[in-house]
């Protein structure tokens, strides 16, 4: 995947002078206008992309992923929006929702403007929805062997008011030789996406 900025500096200007014009109902129907793109490689069902989170770590399908892109970018946030939603912005000329995913999967409010500023975006696309989930920082692709994960429900874990309908399980590595457990929540995109919207539509933002 290639990393590159949701829009390009001159754009980034021109772009946020016609959101602010926007009515909040034009605004919404924007963000409800999913980009039609193909997939950008044929990646292996088994490849998962490491990000990191405020609270941990997180692997997402690369299946599902259409890029990674860098800042800087901009994003325009209505009042009435998700705690946990950045705003809208534009990519490849298309409007999409964007998502603190750390603040959504464990139910808090989004970060500061600054922290949002140096995050990094995962676009993720299911059928015809694409969002962009603000990470902290991305890793590794790996290859995930169903026997690493272990059922969300059997890991004795830290993580309190987590939005677990959209984890699968855990990936848990080391432990031993003295070393601590390292964790990483597989998260499941369709349940992910279709909650965030499902949440959006409650709340009368779709």
């Amino acid at each position: 995947m290639n990393s590159r900025s949701l829009t390009s500096e001159p754009a980034n200007n021109a772009y946020a002078q016609f959101l602010e014009r926007l009515s909040n109902e034009e605004f919404w129907q924007l963000a409800t206008d999913a980009a039609h793109m193909p997939p950008m490689a044929q990646a292996n069902p088994d490849d998962y992309l490491e990000c990191v989170l405020e609270h941990g770590r997180c692997l997402l399908p690369l299946i599902a992923l259409r890029e990674i892109a860098s800042p800087p970018y901009y994003f325009s946030r209505f009042p009435t929006s998700p705690p946990w939603m950045v705003g809208i912005g534009a990519w490849r000329g298309e409007t999409i929702a964007v998502v603190d995913l750390d603040a959504y999967l464990f139910q808090h409010a989004t970060r500061s403007p600054r922290t949002i500023k140096e995050g990094i975006l995962a676009i993720a696309q299911l059928d015809d929805l694409t969002l962009g989930l603000l990470v902290t920082d991305v890793g590794l692709v790996t290859t995930l062997d169903v026997e690493q994960v272990v059922p969300f429900e059997q890991v004795p874990t830290w993580y309190t008011h987590l939005q677990s309908e959209a984890v699968i399980g855990v990936k848990c590595d080391g432990g031993g030789n003295g070393q601590p457990v390292s964790e990483a929540l597989l998260l499941d995109i369709p349940v992910l996406v279709h909650d965030i919207v499902q949440h959006l539509k409650n709340d009368r933002l779709l």
